[in-house]
């Protein structure tokens, strides 16, 4: 299922990509001293983003892999000519992948050598996984995520110099932002979600589920809304990621709770809520 906003721009196939979202600023900062590049990438597609040294999207760029089922190896070079193919250098590059898999462990606690003890616990096959750990200077905790093999080195050989990172680690400080009571932030992946559940800025707790139906969507994300808050009532919620107003999990999310809203980062194009990340680390 596909939740991702209104297809715009130019479809056409290519590097095994379909382009189903471009926006490009035409008022962008000439000045690329602090121009930095984010390139995301889930199971299903990756963004491109370009943003200028005053935090302005330059570019913005969504695509899904086709087919389906591309190896990673061709999931990485489709990812790589179509940014060879924007030439657009940048003092700053991420990479960053959208995890299923994640622990987050509080600073004080926190010992790099625990990382492969924590996968094993984290994953089965854990030996086909490595720890990429991070650490979130917003919540003094580390984030300790699982990245397959294969991908793990594969980015690292084909993008020797990007800095790379997780979705979830970029969401923390979007969600330290929210200052009032029984908050809930909710980033919607390819048939998944990570939400985190917090209350008068202290983070109560973070978790990912699959779904496959929008019933399901809705027994994970209210099951962990009854466990993060003692009453559950007026809980509001955030949303980013691959969401829109005009799509029925959003008329079902707001038919349950009392606060529904689309992340806000800048009004300069209606889907900035699926490319909030970017804007963020």
């Amino acid at each position: 299922m596909s939740l991702l906003p209104t297809e715009i721009g130019n479809n056409s196939m290519k590097n095994n990509a379909i382009l189903t979202f471009s926006y490009v600023n035409e008022e962008s900062d000439l000045n690329i001293s602090n121009r930095r590049k984010v390139i995301r990438m889930s199971l299903k597609g990756f963004s491109i983003a370009v943003i200028s040294g005053n935090g302005k999207a330059e570019q913005l760029l969504q695509y899904s892999f086709v087919p389906n089922d591309l190896s990673v190896e061709d999931k990485l070079n489709t990812i790589k000519k179509v940014n060879q193919g924007l030439n657009i250098s940048c003092t700053n590059n991420l990479f960053r992948l959208y995890t299923q898999y994640n622990v987050q462990v509080p600073e004080q606690f926190y010992e790099q050598e625990n990382d492969a003890k924590i996968l094993s616990l984290m994953i089965d096959n854990s030996e086909d996984y490595v720890p990429f750990s991070e650490k979130s200077e917003t919540w003094n905790l580390y984030n300790i995520s699982a990245w397959k093999k294969d991908l793990y080195f594969g980015i690292k050989k084909k993008f020797p110099d990007y800095e790379l990172n997780t979705v979830l680690i970029s969401l923390l400080p979007i969600v330290a932002r929210q200052k009032n009571e029984k908050e809930a932030f909710v980033f919607v992946g390819d048939n998944n979600f990570t939400i985190m559940a917090v209350d008068r800025q202290k983070l109560l707790g973070i978790n990912t589920f699959n779904f496959v139906n929008e019933g399901d969507f809705l027994y994970y994300l209210y099951g962990f809304i009854r466990k993060m808050y003692l009453y559950p009532d007026n809980v509001s919620l955030t949303l980013g990621g691959n969401i829109a107003v005009k799509s029925t999990l959003y008329d079902i999310l707001n038919k349950y709770f009392s606060v529904v809203e689309m992340a806000t980062v800048s009004d300069a194009v209606d889907n900035y809520s699926y490319f909030c990340d970017l804007f963020e680390g």
